[in-house]
């Protein structure tokens, strides 16, 4: 037999085929393959590993659970720490502008009464109003 590949005539079933038949009679050879995937997401194993797991040595979900919730809990406080502060930052962002502004106002109203007190009044009254 080749290697080469020739197009089928009768398509009959391997056991079929005895020795003497000729050689218009080729064989096919039928397979399939079949795939299964599957994804688990979590902080737990999947229910069937997690059953193996405690088979495999006897207390090991009970570890797993515990290890689990600590994690879970670590993960709340640092949150919590993050979005306090997130909250402090933004406290004093705030808190700086409006000193900044505040500033800004008291800087503008010295400068309009030292015009006014050196006889710019137009000038040191349109900078109080603005």
């Amino acid at each position: 037999m080749t290697d080469e590949l020739e197009p089928a005539g009768q398509v009959v079933d391997a056991d079929e085929v005895g020795l003497g038949e000729s050689d218009s009679v080729k064989l096919v050879h039928k397979s399939t393959r079949v795939e299964m995937h599957q994804l688990h997401e979590g902080p737990l194993p999947a229910p069937e590993d997690f059953a193996q797991y405690e088979k495999v040595l006897p207390g090991a979900a009970e570890r797993i659970m515990t290890l689990t919730e600590a994690t879970i809990e670590h993960r709340q406080r640092m949150d919590d720490q993050q979005m306090d502060m997130v909250g402090r930052l933004a406290d004093r962002f705030l808190n700086t502008a409006l000193i900044i502004g505040l500033a800004v106002i008291a800087a503008a109203l010295v400068i309009a009464v030292l015009l006014v007190i050196h006889d710019e009044a137009a000038l040191g009254a349109g900078i109080a109003v603005v």
